[in-house]
């Protein structure tokens, strides 16, 4: 009996033999979640991340949407404000990374956290790379990207809105190497939009609406409660 990747982490169902070879070796699927913070919030002027609302800071809140997609820990890379976000997010289910070149852009701590993950989980087939600071993003919407990634495995899977692919997207351990090299700000989206033109395609986008909006000023916080 062959398996093959389905929705929800760890999970697997049977499929024909006849429809296996017809398809590229399947992924024993295993998602692990890399989470950007480690920026200085400089257009906000103080940490955003601690920002509370409904007794949560927004860091607790983006944790909680993540960490029911993946079986393991999240990684939380840090970096202007390490000391104060690894205070106050003490759960089981994320580690906290510092990284101390953070200084040198989101490229560097995308390429810094991953490094870690792989390192710690070298069983895990997919990465979901999202940021700290976009609080519409739900479990649901995520959902959308891990499901298409369950149906094209060897595919990055981005979040698209108005013609563009950015994170958070979804990429096979197979496409990781090109991120652990990133410097810069030069992030996952420019990795995305590499596969998008390649031919044949490797990057998938799926419609994400919720993936426009973050958090960079005190005024998008302000909008983010009306």
């Amino acid at each position: 009996m062959h398996c093959t990747v389905n929705v929800g982490p760890g999970t697997c169902h049977p499929v024909s033999a006849q429809r296996q070879t017809a398809q590229r070796p399947t992924l024993q699927y295993r998602l692990g979640v890399v989470l950007l913070a480690g920026g200085s919030a400089s257009r906000y002027g103080r940490n955003k991340l601690l920002e509370t609302s409904g007794g949560k800071s927004l860091i607790e809140q983006v944790i909680g949407v993540y960490a029911p997609l993946t079986l393991q820990p999240v990684v939380l890379v840090t970096g202007a404000y390490h000391k104060a976000l690894s205070s106050q997010i003490r759960r089981p289910d994320v580690i906290c990374h510092y990284n101390p070149h953070w200084q040198q852009g989101m490229g560097n701590s995308l390429a810094s956290g991953l490094s870690a993950g792989l390192a710690r989980f070298p069983a895990t087939s997919h990465w979901l790379i999202g940021l700290g600071d976009q609080p519409r993003v739900s479990t649901a919407s995520l959902s959308k990207l891990v499901k298409a990634s369950n149906q094209s495995p060897h595919k990055m899977v981005a979040s698209a809105w108005k013609d563009r692919l950015t994170a958070p997207a979804i990429f096979p351990v197979e496409h990781c190497k090109t991120l652990t090299m990133l410097t810069g700000d030069r992030g996952a989206a420019w990795v995305l939009r590499q596969g998008a033109m390649t031919v044949p395609s490797t990057c998938e986008g799926v419609i994400h609406p919720e993936a426009e909006w973050d958090i960079d000023t005190p005024e998008d916080w302000a909008k983010f409660h009306c």
